[in-house]
């Protein structure tokens, strides 16, 4: 699961958890898929983030990088070019174990803003 915030979400996505409005009223159960209507009510009740399967990590990703500085992205890429200087860098494997460790960094990282 992960957070994504209402602005990022896309017609298609699954949610992980219920999403309650402030006076705690279910406005849409876990498992339903978003619709734009959806947003729109998500929107009009106040909420400002929600949970969504796994599926959808790299548009959490996406939207946590943007959120870092361009300095603290060239200090990520900078600590995994060391990581992984020593291996094929077209090796599916490796650029596999590259994205995950980004992904796991870009998450540090936003968490501490």
């Amino acid at each position: 699961m992960g957070k994504l915030s209402v602005e990022s979400l896309e017609s298609g996505m699954e949610l992980a958890e219920d999403v309650c409005g402030s006076t705690g009223m279910v406005l849409l159960g876990s498992g339903a898929v978003i619709s734009d209507r959806h947003i729109g009510i998500f929107k009009s009740w106040g909420v400002t983030q929600v949970d969504i399967k796994e599926a959808e990590k790299e548009a959490i990703n996406a939207e946590k990088m943007a959120h870092l500085t361009d300095a603290e992205r060239h200090a990520i890429d900078i600590e995994l070019d060391r990581l992984f200087q020593h291996n094929d860098p077209f090796d599916p494997v490796i650029e596999e174990l590259r994205r995950v460790c980004l992904r796991r960094e870009t998450e540090r990282a936003a968490s501490l803003l």
